[in-house]
C-alpha cells in the first residue's frame, strides 16, 4: 500500500531430476497435475506486503529490525536502502552492536530512487486476458527498461492503494515507455488513460 513492497508470491512447483519448475499456467494455482516417480513438490507461501515508501522509512528503526533479527542486513540493503555495519564480528549481536552507515545509506537510497520506472498508460486492443491471466502489453524497449521478459508478471503501483499484478507481453506498435492496458485496469488503479504510474517486477521469495 501507499508505494510498499508487495510480499513474495506464493508458488506451487516439482523438482524433477534436479531441476525446479511451476506446471501452472498461473503460479501458484495448480490442479490435477500428475507426478511422477522420484517427483519433490514444494510450496512458499506468501507473507505480507508493507505500508508506505521502504526508502521513506527511519534508517535507525531498520537497523533496530536487523538487530532483533526482523529484518536481514540483505534485506536492509536492498528493500530500505539501509546501510547497516555490526561493530562486532564476534559473538551474539545486541541493539547498541549495530548502527547505520548513513552516508553510504544516503547513496545507496539515491541509487534506488534513480532505478525506479514510470510509464504512461495507453489503451490496449484486443484480447486482455487470457488462460486466467489478465495482461497488459509494451514494447521490447519498456520490457529491456522493467529487466523483465515477455509473459512475466508484474506490478503497476495505484497512488490511492495495493499495485495491481498484471502479465506483460511484448507487442508491436506499443509506444516505449508505455503500457497497454484496459479499462477495467484502469478503474481499479483509478487512473486515465496517459497517467504516468511507477511500475516494477514482481517480487520473487528468496532462497
Amino acid at each position: 500500500m501507499q508505494g510498499a513492497e508487495s510480499s513474495g508470491a506464493n508458488a506451487f512447483g516439482v523438482i524433477r531430476d534436479g531441476k525446479e519448475f511451476d506446471p501452472a499456467p498461473v503460479s501458484g494455482k495448480v490442479t490435477g497435475y500428475r507426478v511422477i516417480s522420484g517427483d519433490v513438490t514444494f510450496s512458499r507461501s506468501a507473507g505480507g506486503g508493507g505500508y508506505g515508501d521502504p526508502l521513506e522509512r527511519d534508517a535507525n528503526e531498520v537497523a533496530t529490525d536487523v538487530a532483533y533479527g526482523y529484518v536481514s542486513e540483505r534485506g536492509a540493503l536492498e528493500d530500505y536502502g539501509v546501510v547497516v555495519r555490526a561493530k562486532t564480528q564476534r559473538g551474539v549481536r545486541t541493539l547498541e552492536d549495530w548502527e547505520v552507515d548513513d552516508a553510504a545509506t544516503q547513496e545507496e537510497r539515491a541509487r534506488l530512487r534513480h532505478r525506479r520506472r514510470a510509464f504512461t498508460l495507453v489503451q490496449a486492443r484486443g484480447v486482455t486476458t487470457v488462460g486466467g491471466r489478465h495482461l497488459c502489453f509494451a514494447s521490447h524497449a519498456t520490457l529491456a527498461a522493467l529487466e523483465v521478459e515477455s509473459g512475466t508478471p508484474i506490478e503497476i503501483l495505484s497512488p490511492v492503494g495495493a499495485p495491481l499484478r498484471l502479465w506483460v507481453e511484448a507487442e508491436e506498435g506499443v509506444p516505449d515507455a508505455s503500457l497497454a492496458v484496459d479499462e477495467p485496469t484502469l478503474e481499479v488503479l483509478n487512473l486515465v488513460f496517459g497517467d504516468r504510474c511507477p511500475v516494477r517486477r514482481l517480487r520473487t521469495t528468496r532462497g
